[in-house]
């Protein structure tokens, strides 16, 4: 056993050496990219106009690593998988829930690819989108229901969409009040409260 105790042979101590700088190089690239390459969710909320109708709508972002001392050292975003979005939405005033855990349609910009209700969402500065609310041509805003074709009448008053954010690394939870008025173009989002109720701007 005294072999165990003995200095290795030059040519050994060498190959030990490089072995154990090939070892700190995959580890200088493996430990950034497993610490900040990790894939998360951005949301913003925003409203669109089209054909006469208003949607206040959800947009998801998995954005690409920013850092340039991060991209020097080939660390990427990794893909979102298994996103789903599920939305409620609360009449504030009294505090009745008029719809409640609907599973979101996804939609992508990906051409010839209808929305899902589940996405692999890449590293990407162009979202992917949920529609919450519309009005209609006869000035009805309704809540978007997926399992109701006659969707969720909403009267004037302030509503509370609560988001909740699925996908296999992480979940995330999200507050967003908006205004139903008398005309469509009332339509539009308030003040964004996170899940920790922090002021936040949308």
């Amino acid at each position: 056993m005294d072999w165990l105790f003995n200095p290795l042979p030059a040519p050994w101590q060498w190959v030990a050496l490089f072995s154990g700088l090939l070892a700190l190089g995959a580890a200088v690239i493996l430990i950034p990219q497993m610490i900040w390459g990790k894939p998360h969710v951005k949301v913003m909320f925003e409203t669109r106009d089209s054909k006469d109708k208003r949607y206040l709508e959800c947009e998801l972002f998995n954005l690409p690593v920013a850092n340039r001392a991060l991209r020097i050292l080939r660390v990427y975003r990794r893909p979102i998988d298994h996103l789903q979005v599920f939305f409620s939405i609360k009449d504030i005033q009294t505090s009745e829930m008029m719809v409640t855990d609907i599973l979101a349609s996804i939609h992508t910009t990906q051409q010839n690819v209808k929305p899902m209700i589940s996405v692999s969402l890449p590293a990407s500065i162009t979202p992917a989108m949920i529609r919450l609310v519309n009005t209609r041509d006869n000035g009805i805003t309704t809540a978007i229901d997926n399992y109701d074709a006659q969707n969720i009448e909403l009267s004037a008053g302030e509503y509370c969409a609560l988001i909740r954010i699925e996908a296999s690394e992480e979940e995330t939870e999200y507050c967003k009040n908006f205004f139903v008025g008398t005309n469509p173009e009332d339509l539009c989002w308030e003040s964004l409260l996170d899940k920790k109720g922090k002021h936040q701007n949308g």
